[in-house]
């Protein structure tokens, strides 16, 4: 472009909200982003005059002389011209009715917006006129906001009008001219950047700080507006003088905390709309863009179960202190490290409180429009910015006007309207009562809490509380002692049998090892006939039993054995050398009481610092759970059981003890049989099982690759890990009755079930008798119905704790605030369904940060599955060096599925930064002991950040735009491999790259193509495709230079 230099007045570098507008609007052309559109009411101009006010203005105010270059200087300018040209457009709807004039104005509106602004043109504004009648008009104001920001528009709005009036008194009237420009704001800009203080504060605010996201993955751009009158509009603003508080502090205040609602974390951080106006005389008549969005972080714990009146004292600090500081986010950004290539770098949702009260300046004849606005014609305007969720409070003729702007739907189906009916419950709490206590119970409702406490309400049933598992199997060994207990290969235990041996065995141990109450036992154990039977001799004895897997390094075995101080370790040679004595032991039952409060099996399971912890289980516990168990799954004698988890599994207390309470026979196999699908299913079928009761894994594999359906099973048990919605559909074509539980250790083998059927996702229901269940905030608070959070469990399944670690156990197993009692903390992410059963998301602890944001690798495992031929899906992350964390999907499918269509698929859902890097098809997924997937285990993905060969450019082109990656990116070097965001790219690098090209190689190239061919050699073949250089000569013998790391 050749610039006409002798009408410049002015050039020097753009502010830095100015640059990142100006980026994005190069990045997303077409989207109207930073288009901004005002309809206001007016009496009816004489354009002559209105456009000599208009001259009048562009000779006074700088920036509506303005254009912006991001190109053609070695750095990004604003440019002031001395002259641009000023025209309004008049559009005439006289004879209109009043629904046509409506529709004319928004059409016009709609068709501005596919003509951006070209930010090297100025003025970057337009003005137009509509004529409704003789006496009525509307004015429409659009501009890009990088030169105007809302203050700026009420100002211009202001004067132009004033201004107009006055030259229709006085025709030669000249405005006075201003005494500070924008050279001022863009020094202090500057000057601020160097005030290290500044820099301090930003990173002990922003520390550790978690991004919001209270987003769904439906795209929806829409608005919603609301309105305080101006009756409650005063009590506001009287409670926040009586509290010594700002009406801003109160509404952001209300805010964040209603937002707390429809996140797990109460760590709340949102963009806070402020400005940086130059503080120089004529500061605050300036007309330009002085926004500066900052981070607002709010910690909601500190203020949990305090007075209201407290968390918006706090609230008021917090909003001077972020005010005191003058570092733009930009700046901020920077300095902290914070990816901007995907939008705002720390938040998706901004607030912003404007009381424009400079419009009560404009002149009476101005702003009389005699009531034509509010009963003919509604007036259209448009604003877009780059965040997901806008609320703008402006105060107006004494009320509150709440605008929500949204491109995103919120969570669990929660509208802007219910959001904001959150934040007008706050504000009636505050009036009532500024000492009442914070909760979220108080804003959801009595209603919202009463339908989430129901369901916990409904799994209360009357079990009997006098009896234990031990009682129950001697009675049945009384009823039927000839009948078959156990069956292992070849041998058969009736129940007489095993009630004999295992007195026996308990009365030799506590003669020789003086077993008391509360007492361990590790039981070390081959499967066999004996494992049942000596389970049941530890209880009959009075102790609790530690199932071990023989399979254990001798380190994890002896810690855990010292651990749980065993009075005996029983092994299969331990019993071994016992067997010639039994005999000659008692046959009866010792005389021991067993109280339901008593210890019955410690699990042990993995600690997240490495070392195993034992989880200890009440009698009481268990007799709930059988008893659940039983009426769950109509258990009797009849039924046939088979022991497909080891000893070490909780599913196994289910499967010996619902058999043993009930009469029914316990089947046991070997492992080799275990590990051979086609001959554990013929054993099912020879032997009549009923119950199959394991992880989702084996189940596929002993059912799913069969079309017979196994007609003897009456139950179909997966648990322990997530059932896929491809085995689901597999077992309930079968025809299987088919069950999903949930369960942690921690809570008694099951907490949740759900009788699974065909339709929506795979939930694991509901809580099992005598169970609650809770989705809760960090802060153990209910969160709004269908919001993700974490998975509480509480009732007679909870576990009695930690052995040997107390600080644990406090930790995990807290006070029930709604049943009383203790509740567990399952660490697991899950959310309540329409139809009033919990969804299991994913571990919390999959939670993972991607480039700035929280990702949870569970959601996008779900939109995963849904794509064509996927069976199982894993997404998991890797470290792909240089401190950053890539996304990798690995997935097993019914046929070849590409990287290309699947990153496809997923683009169509997810925003990109949730697309995983790398996608690994496998056969088949490996597989832990106990069944599980073996994240541990799956292959490092291969690619340039993950172990690649770095390729070197390779001809004249590549090796040209080698240097300018290098040049914008600060690295001696660049593959053309390599990805642009993967290796220290951001937008605003993208427009430095975009300025470096035009440079050193004369070319102006499209951002778009930048941004979306974004390795030198995608970029190389696009520029040739696109004919901007010439294709490099074809070479007898192509080289590829690389570098291996």
């Amino acid at each position: 472009m050749t610039q006409n230099t002798g009408n410049i007045e002015d050039v020097y570098p753009m502010s830095d909200i100015q640059k990142g507008m100006a980026a994005l609007s190069l990045l997303h052309p077409g989207e109207g982003l930073y288009h901004d559109q005002f309809t206001y009411h007016i009496p009816k101009v004489d354009v002559a005059h209105f456009d000599k006010a208009l001259r009048l203005m562009v000779r006074k105010h700088a920036t509506l002389r303005t254009a912006l270059d991001v190109i053609n200087y070695s750095q990004e300018v604003q440019i002031v011209y001395k002259d641009v040209p000023v025209s309004t457009g008049i559009v005439d709807l006289n004879g209109l009715s009043a629904a046509d004039q409506e529709a004319a104005i928004r059409d016009y509106i709609r068709e501005e917006r596919k003509r951006p602004f070209d930010l090297l043109l100025a003025p970057l504004w337009r003005t137009t006129v509509f004529n409704l009648d003789a006496t009525h008009g509307v004015f429409l104001f659009q501009f890009h906001h990088a030169i105007l920001d809302g203050w700026s528009v009420a100002s211009f709005n202001t004067e132009l009008f004033n201004l107009y009036q006055q030259l229709l008194e006085q025709p030669a009237f000249i405005p006075a001219p201003l005494k500070c420009s924008n050279r001022e704001h863009v020094l202090q800009e500057h000057i601020a950047k160097k005030d290290k203080k500044n820099l301090v504060y930003w990173q002990q605010e922003l520390k550790d700080f978690k991004r919001l996201n209270v987003f769904s993955n439906t795209i929806v751009e829409s608005s919603y507006q609301s309105i305080i009158h101006p009756a409650k509009a005063e009590q506001l603003r009287q409670a926040c003088r009586e509290e010594k508080i700002t009406l801003k502090t109160l509404l952001s205040g209300s805010f964040v905390y209603a937002l707390n609602l429809l996140t797990y974390d109460s760590d709340i951080t949102i963009g806070l709309v402020s400005n940086n106006r130059p503080l120089v005389e004529d500061g605050d008549k300036i007309l330009g863009c002085y926004l500066n969005t900052l981070p607002l972080r709010t910690q909601l714990p500190a203020y949990k179960h305090k007075p209201w009146r407290q968390y918006f004292q706090g609230m008021e600090r917090k909003l001077q202190e972020v005010n005191s500081t003058r570092l733009t986010l930009l700046e901020i950004s920077r300095q902290l490290g914070e990816d901007t290539s995907f939008g705002n770098p720390f938040f998706d949702v901004i607030f912003n409180y404007v009381d424009f009260h400079v419009y009560n300046d404009v002149a009476a004849s101005a702003n009389s429009t005699t009531g034509y606005e509010s009963n003919r014609i509604r007036l259209a305007s448009h604003e877009k910015t780059n965040t997901t969720l806008d609320l703008t409070v402006a105060a107006r003729n004494n009320h509150l006007v709440f605008n929500y702007q949204y491109n995103r739907a919120l969570v669990a189906g929660i509208t802007p309207g219910q959001l904001h009916g959150y934040v007008d419950k706050i504000l009636d709490i505050f009036l009532e009562d500024a000492s009442a206590f914070v909760s979220n119970s108080a804003v959801l409702g009595t209603a919202s809490v009463v339908k989430q406490l129901e369901v916990s309400d409904k799994s209360k049933a009357d079990f009997p509380l006098d009896t234990n598992v031990v009682d129950l199997f001697c009675q049945q060994a009384a009823i039927r002692p000839d009948a078959p207990a156990i069956i292992y290969q070849d041998k058969v235990i009736s129940y007489g049998m095993a009630d004999r041996l295992s007195n026996q065995l308990a009365h030799h141990l506590i003669r020789q090892y003086g077993l008391t109450a509360g007492d361990l036992v590790g039981l070390f154990m081959e499967r066999s006939e004996w494992l049942p039977v000596m389970v049941m001799a530890i209880l009959k004895a009075g102790a609790a039993y530690v199932p071990l897997d023989t399979a254990l390094p001798k380190e994890r075995l002896d810690f855990i054995a010292n651990d749980g101080k065993f009075k005996v370790m029983v092994t299969d040679q331990w019993l071994q050398n016992l067997a010639p004595l039994v005999d000659s032991l008692p046959a009866d039952r010792p005389a021991r009481v067993i109280h339901p409060d008593q210890v019955i099996y410690s699990i042990y399971t993995s600690g997240s610092t490495g070392t195993p912890k034992g989880v200890l289980i009440a009698h009481r516990s268990v007799t709930n759970l059988i008893a659940w168990f039983t009426q769950r799954y109509n258990i009797t004698a009849e039924s046939r059981f088979i022991q497909l988890t080891a000893a070490t599994f909780d599913p196994f207390v289910e499967d010996i003890f619902g058999a043993f309470t009930n009469g029914a026979v316990f089947h046991i196999v070997s492992n080799a049989w275990l590990y051979d699908p086609e001959k554990l299913r013929q054993y099912i079928i020879d032997n009549g099982i009923t119950i199959l009761n394991c992880v989702p894994q084996v189940l596929g594999n002993l059912l799913a690759f069969s079309a017979e359906k196994i007609t003897t099973v009456s139950a179909v048990i997966s648990g322990g890990d997530k059932l896929p919605v491809s085995l689901r559909n597999t077992l309930l074509e079968l025809g299987y009755n088919l069950y999903n539980n949930y369960g942690p250790t921690e809570i008694t083998v099951d907490a949740l079930s759900e009788q699974v059927s065909a339709e929506g996702p795979v939930t694991i229901g509901q809580p099992v008798a005598n169970c609650s269940a809770y989705i809760l905030d960090s802060e153990q608070d209910l969160l709004a119905a269908g919001v993700a959070g974490e998975l509480c469990i509480g009732g007679a399944g909870v576990a009695i704790g930690y052995l040997n670690n107390p600080e644990l156990t406090d930790k995990k197993f807290v006070p029930d605030p709604y049943a009383g009692g203790r509740m567990y903390r399952t660490g697991d992410l899950a959310r309540w369904t329409p139809s009033g059963t919990v969804e299991y998301l994913n571990r919390m602890d999959e939670q993972v940060k991607v480039r700035g944001y929280r990702v949870e690798t569970g959601e996008i495992e779900f939109f995963l599955m849904q794509a064509e031929n996927i069976k199982e899906v894993v997404v998991t992350t890797f470290d792909a060096g240089a401190g950053e964390v890539e996304l990798a999907a690995y997935y097993v499918a019914s046929a070849p599925v590409s990287e290309v269509t699947l990153k496809t698929f997923l683009s169509k859902y997810l925003p990109v930064y949730m697309v995983p890097s790398y996608f690994v098809q496998m056969d088949q997924f490996p597989l832990s002991q106990n069944g599980k997937i073996d994240r541990k285990a799956l292959p490092v993905p291969s690619g340039d950040a993950a172990g690649e060969a770095l390729q070197l450019p390779s001809g004249e082109l590549e090796m040209q735009l080698a240097v300018v990656w290098q040049k914008v990116l600060g690295r001696e070097q660049v593959g053309v491999n390599q990805h642009f965001f993967r290796i220290g790219g951001n937008s605003l690098k993208v427009v430095a790259l975009q300025r470096q090209i035009k440079k050193d190689m004369d070319l102006l190239v499209d951002i778009v193509d930048l941004f979306s061919h974004n390795t030198i050699e995608q970029f190389a073949a696009l520029l040739v495709q696109k004919k901007l250089v010439q294709a490099p000569e074809a070479e007898e013998e192509a080289s590829v230079n690389t570098l291996n790391f």
